[in-house]
């Protein structure tokens, strides 16, 4: 069977058209707050990567965390205008920059991964899934876990909503998530190791640095629901692909949470014609 990554089945779950477009490359020609927030999390990751390789391999680098998160946003932005983009969003260039540095470094001052954990696999491929990838997997006291890292430039607080409330919701979003219970099944699968849990690191850059560390576990029920699930959309991912006469179906729904779905002039407005949307959008690779 077919094995397709976390986003890409995330995305054909969210909404098969948008997962079509994403795959042809096309995204927004405007980048607004959804583009730069994808920038910022790719950039961080980048970061935390080399913070944790070099935790790993206990060994210093040229490269600092921040340095690696720099290069990788400055990529991002320098594709994204090469290719005819527009940032709309005009403080991102300088209000980013400065937030992943004091972040960083405060990760790398106060890392919330317990140093007694035995780091088993940074950033490692699961060609044979998908290519998924998880930030981090550790072997802990119950044993193998992988750790994904989700980085917020500030919290949404509801009205009334305290900031550690907010932390909470926002904590629990995470429990039976669809992302780290495919790395768990990587892990089970390819790595051939039991694994009952994974953790999530919830970091906020604004107004300061802070990063908390959650732990979800996982029965036996709940990761073969999963596999269940995945198996019916995998299936239903590689009919889809395989079809070159019909469009993909839309979702009801063109919003996300940042918004209007940024393919919803193409869908609505231009009813799937690409010559009438065409001017619209760019093309940029998406990994995943």
């Amino acid at each position: 069977m077919q094995v397709y990554s976390p986003s890409a089945t995330r995305t054909y779950a969210e909404c098969p058209r948008k997962r079509y477009l994403q795959k042809k490359g096309l995204t927004s020609k405007y980048a607004a707050k959804s583009a730069v927030a994808r920038w910022m999390g790719t950039a961080m990751a980048a970061g935390l990567e080399q913070h944790n390789r070099m935790r790993a391999f206990a060994a210093p680098s040229l490269v600092t965390p921040y340095r690696a998160a720099a290069v990788k946003w400055e990529e991002q932005v320098a594709q994204f205008l090469d290719a005819g983009g527009v940032v709309t969003d005009e403080t991102s260039e300088t209000r980013i920059p400065p937030l992943m540095q004091r972040a960083l470094e405060h990760y790398v001052a106060h890392d919330v991964v317990p140093a007694e954990w035995e780091i088993a696999g940074v950033e490692q491929t699961f060609e044979r899934a998908g290519n998924a990838r998880p930030d981090l997997i550790v072997i802990d006291a119950d044993g193998y876990a992988p750790v994904d890292y989700k980085m917020k430039e500030s919290l949404y607080t509801k009205p009334t909503e305290t900031k550690d409330a907010a932390r909470a919701r926002t904590l629990a979003e995470y429990d039976n998530d669809w992302q780290l219970l495919h790395y768990v099944w990587c892990i089970r699968r390819f790595i051939g190791q039991p694994c009952t849990h994974y953790y999530v690191v919830l970091g906020e850059l604004s107004p300061k640095p802070q990063y908390t560390l959650q732990r979800f576990e996982v029965s036996e029920a709940r990761i073969q629901s999963w596999i269940d699930n995945a198996h019916q959309w995998w299936a239903n991912m590689y009919e889809t692909e395989i079809d070159h006469i019909n469009l993909p179906r839309m979702s009801p729904t063109h919003d996300s949470k940042y918004g209007a779905c940024e393919y919803q002039y193409a869908c609505l407005d231009a009813e799937g014609d690409e010559e009438r949307y065409r001017h619209k959008y760019i093309t940029i690779e998406r990994r995943g």
